[in-house]
C-alpha cells in the first residue's frame, strides 16, 4: 500500500458474541466515519481490522489521557507497529496524550528531521493539516525536547502545557497529532 492509497472495501472477521462471519465493508474513503450505539461492534471491527495489517492500520484509543510532554521512553514503542497494536487492545492506554507526542519524534526518526522538500512527508504539510483543524493555533513541528511549539495564532502567544487549551481543543490536538503522524510514518 502506498502512502496515496487506501482500502476501498475489506473482510474483516466478526466475532462470535456478535454473530460470526465476517464484516463486509465497502466504498470506503480515506476517511470513514462509524457511528452507532454502544456496544454495537464498532471497537471490536476496528481492532480486528488493526489485527488483519498491524504494519498499516491503527486504532485510535479513544480515552485520551495524560499531559503534552515529552517522554522519551515511549519513542521506542510508537515506532514499533506491534507495540502500537498491543497498546491499543483495551480502550484506555495511561499517558496516551505522551505517546502521541513521543511519536513525533518517531515520526523525524522514521522520515529523517529535514524540512527540504527531497523526503517525503513534509513537517510544513503536517503543519498546514493540523493548522486546519485548529485554526486558531499555529503548530511547528521539531526534532527537538519538546517536538512541538503551539503558539495562538492571533497573538503567537506560546502554550506550553495542554491545560491551557479547553477540553475540545486537546482532544483535537491529541487526535489530529495521532492520525497525522501515524499516517506520515
Amino acid at each position: 500500500m502506498t502512502a496515496t492509497s487506501y482500502f476501498s472495501q475489506a473482510s474483516v472477521a466478526r466475532p462470535p458474541q456478535l454473530g460470526g462471519g465476517q464484516w463486509q465493508l465497502s466504498n470506503l474513503l480515506p476517511i470513514t466515519v462509524l457511528f452507532g450505539k454502544n456496544g454495537s461492534g464498532k471497537s471490536l471491527l476496528l481492532r480486528a481490522w488493526r489485527d488483519s495489517s498491524v504494519a498499516t492500520t491503527h486504532y485510535v484509543i479513544p480515552e485520551r489521557t495524560g499531559g503534552m510532554g515529552f517522554e522519551p521512553s515511549y519513542m521506542q514503542q510508537q515506532i514499533d507497529p506491534n507495540t502500537r497494536r498491543q497498546q491499543s487492545t483495551r480502550n484506555y492506554l495511561i499517558e496516551y496524550r505522551q505517546h502521541v507526542v513521543a511519536r513525533i519524534q518517531a515520526y523525524f526518526v522514521a522520515r529523517g528531521s529535514t524540512r527540504s522538500g527531497q523526503l517525503p512527508g513534509d513537517p510544513a504539510e503536517l503543519e498546514r493539516l493540523l493548522s486546519s483543524l485548529l485554526p486558531d493555533f499555529a503548530i511547528e513541528l521539531i526534532g527537538a525536547n519538546p517536538p512541538y511549539k503551539l503558539n495562538r495564532a492571533e497573538t503567537q502567544q506560546a502554550v506550553p502545557d495542554v491545560d491551557q487549551l479547553s477540553s475540545g481543543e486537546a482532544q483535537v490536538l491529541t487526535l489530529a497529532l495521532d492520525l497525522l503522524t501515524i499516517a506520515a510514518i
